[in-house]
């Protein structure tokens, strides 16, 4: 079979190039109508209840689980799967709000650090009722019964190899 050179750089066998199956081609339909709906769900929840975004609630968590509630910006960055310049622009909002500082890292004197401040344990706290009661309606509700460990070990797989560069 004769393949096209602008394709990505990913193996080709004959796995790769059979058609999509109906049953194959439905699930991929499916899945990209929930990837595109469901975080504009999030948002519109977080945001009603709490004023948040779903890309600020993500840092937020995860500083408040970080050791004494911080973190180096390029660490949190990679957790939340942004870029460091996405991270920094979140940052300086969630900055303007109140709920996290910058502080110059004392071990690295180029790196900045981002510190959970009190308002934003407090917004959190409101954002995660929030999150929750969303993440279970739009989300895990409709996965009652299903196998979710093997589902969940399916999306990893995906993006793990979707994130790795091919050789």
């Amino acid at each position: 079979m004769q393949v096209d050179q602008r394709l990505p750089d990913i193996p080709v066998d004959e796995r790769t190039v059979r058609p999509l199956s109906g049953e194959e081609q439905e699930f991929i339909y499916s899945l990209t109508r929930a990837i595109s709906v469901f975080p504009r769900a999030i948002d519109a929840e977080l945001n009603r209840n709490a004023g948040l975004l779903f890309s600020e609630y993500t840092p937020l968590v995860h500083l408040s689980g970080a050791p004494q509630q911080r973190m180096r910006m390029s660490e949190l960055a990679a957790a939340c799967n942004f870029s460091l310049g996405g991270m920094t622009r979140v940052i300086i909002r969630l900055e303007k709000q109140g709920c996290v500082m910058r502080v110059q890292s004392s071990q690295d004197g180029r790196a900045w650090n981002a510190v959970l401040t009190d308002a934003g344990r407090a917004r959190l706290q409101v954002a995660g009722s929030a999150f929750l009661i969303c993440v279970r309606h739009h989300l895990m509700n409709h996965f009652e019964g299903h196998d979710l460990p093997r589902l969940t070990a399916a999306f990893n797989s995906v993006a793990v190899a979707s994130d790795s560069p091919q050789t």
